[in-house]
């Protein structure tokens, strides 16, 4: 075994997978405001043109803005978190009445697969 160290990111707060309807306040104050720059803008039918365009973009800008307040709450920050992790397997094991270790990358289970090549005079 041995400490390995990793950055983790860890959230606090409440947390929900389900996001509340829109209001729909935010498209309509964004159509109004919209509506209301784009009808300073221009003369005759420019203005007109100029208010419709100013009314639909600030709606969908406001339906955005509105979207954005929804879930917050939970904060989040990355943090080193150190954990214990196996490097490796010492392993004893005896054969033909002698005692030996190894040590082995992975687990070897419960039995150790050996290549035995005898030596002359021995």
């Amino acid at each position: 075994m041995q400490p390995v160290s990793r950055q983790q990111q860890v959230c606090n707060g409440p947390q929900s997978g389900y996001a509340a309807p829109k209001s729909g306040a935010g498209a309509i104050m964004g159509a109004i405001a919209g509506a209301a720059i784009g009808n300073s803008i221009g003369k005759g039918n420019g203005r007109a043109l100029a208010t419709g365009i100013g009314m639909i973009g600030g709606a969908a800008m406001g339906d955005q803005i509105e979207g954005q307040g929804q879930g917050q709450g939970q904060q989040c920050a990355v943090q080193t978190i150190t954990e214990n992790q196996i490097v490796g397997y010492f392993v004893r094991y005896e054969y033909n009445g002698k005692q030996y270790s190894g040590q082995f990358a992975s687990d070897p289970g419960q039995y150790v697969r050996l290549q035995v090549v005898p030596m002359n005079g021995r």
